[in-house]
């Protein structure tokens, strides 16, 4: 038996060497074809030529573009390349006990090395503490996701309709229990169900205090990706329907889920009304340095403060997780045995299971509760302590009820009755255990400034993947929040201008309901784990469903709307009709284009800008034909306009045009421009630098002047600016600004980020919808350029590079508005064709780091620095 056992491991060991030995053998050839396949595209370092290669060689050897511009502009090297600050940031004003930008430069980010069942370790550790008398509220909850594994009208039949019809029956039969509630999208579904008996009880929990809604939004936001508006808009629906509803206003906010926190957030909730705030997602590095310092309960301070007056006190849950096992204290095993409706948990590999409280092992349970609520005291200041007990759609099963909350009873009684222990535990709400904090307050509480972004929960899992995930509904949802803003501005409008009982008025009125759905399916997008793209494929599509009714319900809204106001603002008769052009959304998500106007017959266009400042634009729209006339309806004074061809898929469009023209657009106003048929003109040019095909030989667009150029770098310019390309890639390399005479590096690459596809990586954790983690650093786009071409006219400059994953429009704007001072880019990528893989554009400059500075928003609401 011996022998045999011995053979059968020396085999073991032979596959196992051979397996080794034949990875390392493909991981070698895989770095060998990737070099081979590498493209290189560099300047010397004396910057005098340019080298390119892609299995064919030089794409250009001479004098490089800085060399070119520097001569063409007669200005001195030294003139060219001077570092300089283009433009400034608001510097911050507030001062802080603890801010976020100062600790990054200093922070811990190590994470232990070291195996747990779950792949999560607590980084917050407390090894050592001091027996202290405690007040414990313990908070009851049950987080609850509108869609992630499964829909929104799944979880509500399934788990949130029951859960809320239980909260209701269990809280009434108990008047020492208590719960707490979020999201109010739950609750008006529910309302909707709910007999009058069932809302009258909720309304009296509600009122005396045993059920406590907190937050009030109508979803539970994410914090990053979302704009701030639709931020806003949700926590208004939320709190409209509560004040309408049950008469109520929240003033604790429990934000225990978004991956990250922004102080956006924070002012919106100080704005309100709340008091106070609960987050949970933070970066653990962050998380374990504050209980350090004992500052998890801080007033978390807008960093453009220079007083006090957006400070809101905020608490972070200090543990990994929002979930029971990791909220009584610092060891998850321990607090896991008081999940009374798991049979089990684990210790490592050692399984514990779950028991019922009795008059057997209360004392030893007692006492086991008692310590994790002493240490985990240690990392706060005061002796009031909050103790969520809850999770995911947790509380669905009247079973639940009785086991969790009644045996957590049991143990209460027995440590109130205990003076060795010196605790006094409850149930409670937020609002409860803030109460009791502000009246065992011994000391100011710290001051902290900034944001927690990114979020990681442990080694280099930084949840950044999130952020360009499902990118197609990021950008639905902010179209349709650009549209339900104009609509809701019109519809204001044109109500206060309606005749009391008129036509107008009821026709406006009918239109509501329509209004209210589009506010609120766009509210419910700004969920967590919907506008970030980490749910379920289904979800996702159900989600796309969902934007795409909303956008088919805000579109008749948006035409009434438009000719109501202009029949009382403008005198237009009532036979005309108001059609949208912008209903690409209406299309399938392969043929995202705008609807073609046909200039047949005179066509007036009716333009409204919803920003309270005035606008001067360059708007755009498709036409059937190359000679048109523009006007201004008021002035009949003639527009100028610039006819482009329209490239899709491997060509030009016959017969479809883009009509571009500049309109100035005075603050909140509908302004009427008039396209009609016109005289041939030909002032645009269409030049192509890649060699041309039978088709590009052979092609004629009326109106369009077509040209062929072989020259290895090629400019485009304005009056402020100049900008130069390289015909091998059509990237951006120098723009040249006249004003100064200042040549800046400003090379864009197209780079990508591989997950899980090399050999060397195929035991690492992979990125994915939440997490960016990629095999290694960034690769140039290596693909060939199937077109390059350049679209030049009176009003702007185009340059067009295609290529099999994207193509990357470049525009100069010839314009004297503030369009004209700057690079626009806009990329349109083929999603189709990157599996587990990150496509970035990158801008390499030489402004000097020192001196430079970049601002970034926070949701769109206030700029940082960095």
């Amino acid at each position: 038996m011996k022998k045999g056992w011995r053979k059968e491991i020396l085999q073991i060991l032979g596959i196992l060497t051979c397996a080794y030995f034949l990875i390392m053998c493909l991981m070698a050839m895989q770095l060998h074809v990737q070099h081979r396949n590498i493209d290189f595209f560099y300047e010397d370092q004396d910057h005098e030529h340019i080298h390119f290669s892609h299995t064919s060689g030089y794409c250009y050897k001479g004098p490089s573009i800085a060399q070119i511009a520097r001569q063409n502009a007669n200005f001195s090297t030294e003139q060219s390349i001077e570092s300089r600050i283009l433009g400034s940031c608001t510097m911050p004003v507030s001062s802080a006990d603890v801010e976020m930008d100062a600790l990054w430069r200093t922070l811990d980010v190590s994470y232990p090395l070291a195996l747990s069942v779950g792949g999560w370790l607590d980084v917050v550790q407390v090894y050592s503490w001091v027996t202290k008398p405690l007040t414990v509220i313990i908070v009851p909850h049950s987080h609850q996701d509108p869609g992630w594994l499964f829909t929104y009208e799944y979880y509500f039949e399934t788990y949130s309709n029951r859960i809320i019809n239980l909260m209701v029956e269990q809280l009434t039969k108990n008047p020492a229990w208590r719960f707490v509630w979020s999201e109010v999208c739950w609750l008006e579904k529910w309302w909707e169900k709910a007999s009058q008996s069932q809302k009258d009880s909720f309304t009296r929990l509600v009122r005396n205090g045993q059920l406590e809604i907190v937050s009030g939004g109508w979803v539970m936001p994410d914090e990053a990706v979302v704009h701030y508006s639709a931020m806003l808009n949700q926590l208004i629906d939320g709190h409209q329907w509560l004040m309408t509803h049950v008469g109520i206003t929240p003033n604790i906010s429990w934000s225990i889920d978004p991956f990250g926190h922004s102080p956006t957030t924070a002012y919106f909730n100080k704005r309100s009304g709340a008091k106070a705030m609960v987050i949970q997602r933070i970066h653990f590095g962050i998380k374990r340095h504050l209980a350090k310092i004992n500052t998890m309960e801080f007033q978390w301070r807008q960093i453009w403060d220079s007083g006090s007056k957006t400070d809101i006190m905020t608490h972070i849950l200090p543990f990994a997780s929002y979930a029971i096992t990791h909220s009584c204290g610092p060891n998850s095993h321990v607090c896991c045995q008081f999940d009374f409706y798991q049979k089990k948990c684990y210790y490592g590999k050692k399984s514990i299971r779950s028991e019922e409280i009795n008059e057997r092992n209360v004392k030893a349970k007692a006492w086991l509760l008692w310590e994790q609520f002493q240490k985990k005291s240690e990392l706060f200041r005061e002796n009031v302590l909050l103790v969520p007990h809850g999770d995911d759609f947790r509380y669905s099963d009247p079973r639940e009820w009785e086991k969790q909350l009644g045996n957590l009873e049991k143990l209460m009684a027995y440590i109130n009755s205990d003076k060795e222990m010196n605790t006094k535990v409850r149930f409670g709400t937020l609002s409860e255990y803030f109460t009791e904090l502000e009246k065992a307050q011994t000391r100011p509480f710290p001051t902290f400034t900034g944001d927690f972004f990114p979020y990681s929960d442990r080694s280099d899992q930084y949840w950044t993947g999130f952020y360009t995930s499902r990118p197609h509904l990021k950008y639905l949802a902010r179209r349709i929040q650009s549209l339900l803003r104009s609509v809701e501005i019109l519809y204001a409008a044109a109500v206060a201008k309606a005749n009391k009982m008129s036509e107008q008025l009821y026709s406006l009125l009918k239109l509501l309901p329509d209004l209210n759905v589009g506010r609120q399916e766009l509210a419910l997008f700004q969920h967590h784990d919907a506008i970030t793209g980490t749910s379920r494929k289904t979800v996702t599509e159900n989600y796309r469903e969902r934007l795409q009714h909303t956008f088919s319900k805000l579109k008749p809204v948006y035409e009434k709307v438009t000719q109501i106001y202009l029949e009382q603002s403008l005198s237009v008769t009532k036979n005309h009709t108001v059609t949208m052009i912008s209903d690409w959304m209406s299309m399938p998500l392969k043929e995202l284009r705008k609807k073609l106007v046909h200039i047949s017959q005179k066509r007036k266009l009716v333009i409204f800008n919803p920003l309270g400042h005035s606008r001067r634009v360059v708007l755009a729209l498709m036409v059937d034909k190359p000679n048109v006339k523009v006007t201004n309806s008021s002035t009949t004074l003639t527009i100028p306009h610039q006819i482009s061809p329209v490239w899709e898929k491997a060509g030009f469009i016959e017969d479809l045009y883009e009509l571009s023209f500049e309109v100035n657009l005075p603050a909140l106003s509908l302004s009427e421009v008039t396209v009609e048929k016109g005289e041939a003109t030909q002032n645009t040019r269409l030049v192509f630098y890649t060699q041309p095909d039978t088709f590009f030989m052979n092609i004629t667009l009326p109106g369009i002047n077509i040209y062929q150029e072989n020259s290895p770098y090629f400019s485009v310019s304005n009056g402020y600016l100049t900008a130069y390309f390289y015909t091998c890639n059509g990237r951006l390399q120098y723009v040249h600004y006249k004003s100064t005479g200042h040549l800046w590096r400003s090379e864009v690459k197209v780079v990508t980020y591989t997950s899980g596809k090399t050999w060397s990586t195929m035991f690492k954790d992979k990125g994915g919808a939440y997490t960016f983690v990629p095999d290694g650093p960034a690769e140039t786009l290596s693909e060939p350029v199937d077109a390059l071409f350049l679209i030049d006219g009176p009003l702007f400059s185009r340059v067009v590079t295609v290529q099999p994953t994207i193509t990357q429009t470049v525009t100069i704007y010839k314009t004297h508005s503030n369009m004209a001072k700057g690079v626009h880019i806009e990329n349109k990528v083929n999603m189709q064709k990157l599996d587990n893989t990150e496509l970035m554009m990158r801008v390499e400059s030489d402004i000097g780091e020192s001196r430079a500075e970049m601002c970034v928003d926070l949701n769109g609401f206030q700029v940082k620095k960095y």
